[in-house]
């Protein structure tokens, strides 16, 4: 069984493993500081666990995920990169959820 601390240190790694993210948050969106904007933190990918239900002995967690990142909305050209390039970051997040490795552990984690 797998709980939100599991979770988390998939998304963590995943963070630090990738090379365009900046960071990773979770827990709080205080933790994330976006009224300091700060560049050097973007993008950087956020998840939270919102939800947890328990039935027929199976546990089943909800998380928001999110990556953010900085551009300004009438500058087309770069919203539009900025949208393919969350895009990729998704996919190969879900790609690392599939088949996660943890830094330091010798072997895939499966929990």
């Amino acid at each position: 069984m797998r709980s939100v601390s599991d979770i988390n240190l998939l998304f963590e790694a995943f963070a630090t493993q990738h090379k365009q993210l900046n960071g990773f948050f979770t827990n709080s969106a205080y933790e994330v500081g976006q009224d300091q904007f700060d560049v050097t933190k973007f993008p950087y990918l956020y998840a939270q666990c919102t939800r947890m239900e328990i039935s027929e002995g199976e546990t089943r967690f909800t998380y928001v995920v999110q990556i953010g990142e900085q551009v300004l909305e009438r500058d087309v050209n770069n919203l539009v990169a900025s949208y393919d390039m969350c895009h990729l970051i998704f996919q190969d997040l879900i790609a690392h959820l599939h088949n996660p490795v943890i830094p330091g552990r010798t072997r895939r984690y499966r929990g």
